[in-house]
């Protein structure tokens, strides 16, 4: 059981590094490679469902709901928070649940908020301009793992 862990885990890990590849690079996340990583979490759920080891259903779908005020955010805010990195955090709420989502949230916008503030203090950055977010989802998550 412990290795089917390890597996899903790195399994989210190479994910969420591909997808923060891509944000970076092109500030796009192509809809297929989201789609593929909503229905391997899907799946994953039900797999571990099958052998117990399962978060209660209830967390799963309140993480999944963070993950829809998210893009309720991202159509409000015409796409400064954007559509892909809700989806990316409805994909984490189905993962990890509420409190786990939570947590790699908080770390989250807690490491984008200390980059933001660097990038202004140095001049390097404008008001406006624009960052990834899904690299610090990445960071947030593997932060989780490691806390355990």
């Amino acid at each position: 059981m412990q290795q089917m862990c390890e597996l899903n885990q790195g399994v989210w890990i190479v994910y969420l590094t591909c997808l923060s590849v891509i944000d970076i690079r092109t500030r796009k996340i192509p809809i297929w490679l989201l789609g593929v990583g909503g229905i391997t979490a899907i799946v994953m759920q039900i797999w571990k469902s099958l052998k117990g080891a399962s978060i209660s259903p209830i967390l799963i779908v309140s993480g999944a709901a963070v993950g829809i005020v998210f893009l309720g955010i991202s159509k409000i805010t015409r796409e400064a928070f954007g559509y892909g990195d809700g989806i990316v955090i409805l994909i984490l709420g189905i993962c990890l649940g509420l409190w786990d989502l939570l947590i790699v949230l908080m770390i989250s916008f807690l490491g984008a908020s200390l980059i933001a503030i660097l990038l202004l203090v140095w001049n390097k950055g404008a008001k406006k301009q624009s960052m990834p977010f899904i690299p610090f989802l990445c960071i947030g998550y593997v932060a989780v793992i490691l806390m355990g």
